[in-house]
């Protein structure tokens, strides 16, 4: 054995004799009836193990996880499984970039610099309003947000040094479809067979439950299957994606038409009205996209004829479900008089919000400038209360107090007043705008898939922020991962053409892939 290759031997050894030892630790502790410890050592090795055969390909986890808004109860962090992907993520592109095997170093545009003029308004406002933990014992309580703003940025870091094949897009839009299937498949078995409910929520909080007289059981909200809308907005989405709307809805292509119905179906029995009109956003988009406004008009007269028939149809031939009529109770027909009293009501208990919010300053105290997030122990110990009464009053005075109103712009006005909210909507505007532009240029390519999934929510996100349905809270961590996610695809698109022989390239037919056929502008295949 020469002696310059001796470290090919000593660190096999070294990994072998750590393995046997931890496997011998685990053993002993099993047979003693300790289970949790080596459950945890087993997969804290098949994580590691999992980075070391991944490396730079860690930044697909991000995208992956990011419909996983819950926590997974047995890890003693208060992270959801998202912000766990961002974190691996983030520390394993650290090493990497230490290693100098991640190079990549992106350039930042108006984008980027508009969504820094943001974050540092949002720091003045931390600074203004300062806000911390109730263990510490601090004035203000409830400053997650701040931390949510803190990881989305880790987010964008990450994946703006990331690249993606045309495999690799292929495979995100899987993983995502994935992500949404199985988390509607778990909460269908909580909501089906209640004595589940609870072994389930203890192993991850994004169930849908709630405590009953006898014990934890899956619920709906007024009769909504709540849980189907992101499984069918994400079928829709990604028909709308791969092929040109109008084809979706011709049986002669079976695959495509059962995957945009049962997509429709699972929105519809969602019984949100924003859902359905987000789908008809992705419609409307993805025509736009294919064949320009021409086919918008197509598309939109399509729309109409049908939810003509859908109308025609109900009270006088079949009885839609009851979350469906609640979903469509805005266009005039023979629905059923508590959805379409529930649908109304809701609209009027949101609307009342808001005109309490901005008449005085009980709830807002800086309209221009913003109160920031978080809420006083008073506050907290009023919620607390409200929380067991089950009226609705003391339901929208919680709501009021966090700022949970279900409008962007009141939302906006709580956490960051006026000026914020004129910042955030320009924000917005740049990023529909870098969407546009990156649909545009990837008309004709196989990434185009990726890129008009990806894109069409930030394209659309301006205008339901204002008039649909936002949370500035929520929305503002999602824009700056968004913003992360288009410098990936930007990286992406510049890796493809710089390995193609034109700037304009034809259509490329990957392997068992027939779909992307049906990229070509002029073709409706």
């Amino acid at each position: 054995m020469k002696i310059e290759h001796i470290q090919e031997y000593v660190v096999p050894t070294i990994a072998l004799a750590v393995g046997l030892g931890v496997a011998l630790g685990c053993g002993l502790m099993i047979g003693q009836g300790d289970t949790k410890l080596p459950l945890l050592i087993v997969a804290a090795f098949a994580v590691m193990s999992f980075l070391l055969v991944v490396q730079e390909k860690i930044w697909v986890l991000i995208p992956a996880t990011a419909m996983l808004g819950g926590k997974i109860v047995a890890l003693p962090v208060p992270f959801t499984v998202a912000h766990i992907g961002i974190l691996i993520a983030f520390g394993m592109y650290m090493i990497l970039k230490a290693r100098k095997i991640v190079r990549l170093k992106p350039k930042n545009g108006i984008v980027e610099v508009w969504m820094w003029i943001m974050l540092v308004y949002m720091f003045v406002t931390y600074v203004r309003n300062p806000v911390g933990v109730e263990a510490f014992g601090s004035d203000r309580v409830g400053g997650k947000p701040y931390v949510d703003i803190i990881i989305a940025y880790l987010g964008f870091w990450v994946l703006g040094r990331s690249t993606a094949s045309v495999r690799e897009s292929y495979l995100i839009i899987f993983l995502g479809f994935m992500g949404n299937a199985c988390l509607a498949f778990v909460n269908f078995v909580a909501f089906r067979f209640p004595s589940t409910t609870a072994p389930l929520a203890n192993l991850y909080s994004g169930i849908a439950a709630a405590e009953s007289a006898e014990g934890a059981t899956a619920v709906d909200e007024g009769g909504r299957l709540s849980y189907l809308g992101g499984v069918g907005g994400n079928l829709v989405a990604t028909a709308c994606s791969f092929w040109h709307p109008f084809t979706l809805v011709n049986p002669m292509h079976f695959w495509r038409f059962a995957m945009f119905f049962a997509g429709l179906i699972a929105v519809l029995l969602s019984g949100f009205r924003s859902g359905l009109f987000g789908m008809f956003e992705i419609f409307l988009l993805a025509s736009f996209f294919r064949g320009g406004i021409g086919d918008v008009v197509r598309a939109a007269a399509l729309m109409v004829v049908a939810l003509a028939f859908l109308v025609g149809m109900q009270g006088n031939i079949v009885n839609l479900p009851f979350p469906a009529q609640r979903a469509l109770s805005f266009l005039p027909g023979k629905w059923d008089y508590g959805a379409k009293s529930e649908a109304e009501g809701s609209t009027e208990w949101r609307v009342e919000m808001w005109k309490v919010m901005l008449d005085g300053n009980k709830y807002i105290e800086n309209k221009w400038l913003g109160d920031g997030y978080g809420f006083t122990h008073r506050q907290l110990e009023i919620m607390a209360s409200n929380q067991f009464s089950g009226s609705n009053a003391d339901q929208q005075e919680n709501l009021m107090i966090s700022g949970g109103v279900h409008s962007g712009p009141v939302s906006s006005i709580r956490f960051v007043g006026y000026i914020g909210l004129a910042i955030f909507l320009a924000l917005l505007g740049l990023v529909a705008w870098r969407s546009i532009r990156l649909v545009q240029r990837a008309r004709g390519t196989p990434l185009f898939p990726l890129v008009l999934l990806g894109t069409i929510p930030s394209i659309a996100l301006p205008f339901n922020f204002i008039f649909i349905f936002g949370a500035f809270d929520a929305d503002l961590p999602n824009v700056v991962i968004t913003i992360g996610f288009q410098k990936m695809l930007e990286n992406s698109l510049n890796a493809y053409f710089a390995g193609t022989e034109k700037a304009a390239p034809e259509v490329i037919q990957p392997p068992k892939f027939r779909p992307i056929a049906e990229f070509a502008p002029a073709g409706r295949k």
